[in-house]
């Protein structure tokens, strides 16, 4: 689906990190609860690209959520603990 879309976006002309980043809107990857940048998202990406086979609501919202409730991590340390860990999102 996301192979199909890029070639669909091929027709106007975008460079590959902005159909990276439509991409990632479209399909709901850049709306994090964790308020993920472009940038760290490419990094934990690099770092941990299984995170494109988790299910958004079952595991990566739920183990965000985990990361806030029960140790208290949020903002720039979770973001941190993701470029450092991002083995905690799946």
């Amino acid at each position: 689906m996301w192979e199909a879309s890029r070639e669909a976006l091929n027709a106007f002309q975008f460079s590959d990190n902005e159909e990276d980043l439509i991409l990632g809107k479209a399909f709901g990857q850049l709306h994090s609860r964790a308020c993920l940048s472009h940038e760290v998202l490419c990094k934990v990406l690099k770092k941990f690209p299984e995170v494109l086979g988790c299910h958004l609501d079952e595991e990566l919202k739920s183990n965000i959520q985990l990361q806030e409730k029960e140790w208290g991590i949020k903002g720039q340390s979770l973001r941190s603990l993701l470029l450092c860990n991002p083995k905690v999102l799946g």
